[in-house]
């Protein structure tokens, strides 16, 4: 089985610079279903959708093919009970996805907002909730605009309890 350079990194960083006990790479949502937080994950998504625009979760319906789709790089818990979830992209060149830097940062929010909502589906309620994304090669104008990205998103996600996303790690 490959390992992605990446989610290696990644677990590295969740179990020795986080201090997670237990670290999932490629962890995927398991998909069962409705469940309970169901109408809440929902409102959130609409909400979502809303606040950042109709075209925030690009060609997906509703929620549950939005987590049928999630793949998360890293789950890890700390002794204490902290969640952390991580997303990395490596792309030679420097972070690239599609043809536009603007395409490259709705995909990165997009991923962002998603893995919050896997972890509200997964219920880690009472557990202090931190998202990451790492990728090496950030500069210049992307890096800018990333750091952007991320303080909206603080913004945003600062209102939901015991949710934080942080910066990039890496940089060139």
């Amino acid at each position: 089985m490959k390992i992605d350079m990446m989610e290696s990194l990644g677990y590295s960083f969740l179990r020795h610079v986080q201090g997670c006990w237990v670290v999932q790479t490629n962890w995927k949502w398991p998909g069962r279903g409705v469940t309970e937080r169901q109408g809440q994950i929902e409102e959130e998504f609409e909400e979502m959708r809303k606040n950042f625009g109709p075209d925030v979760f690009k060609k997906t319906e509703d929620v549950e093919q939005l987590l049928k789709h999630a793949e998360l790089d890293a789950l890890g818990v700390t002794r204490n009970g902290e969640v952390h979830a991580l997303e990395a992209a490596f792309h030679e060149g420097g972070l690239q996805y599609g043809r536009t830097i603007d395409e490259t940062f709705r995909i990165v929010r997009k991923k962002m907002l998603r893995t919050y909502l896997v972890l509200k589906d997964l219920d880690f309620s009472e557990a202090r909730q931190h998202i990451w994304f790492l990728s090496p090669k950030v500069r210049g104008e992307r890096a800018k605009k990333l750091e952007e990205l991320f303080k909206e998103l603080k913004r945003t996600l600062s209102a939901r309890p015991l949710a934080s996303v942080h910066q990039p790690v890496g940089g060139d």
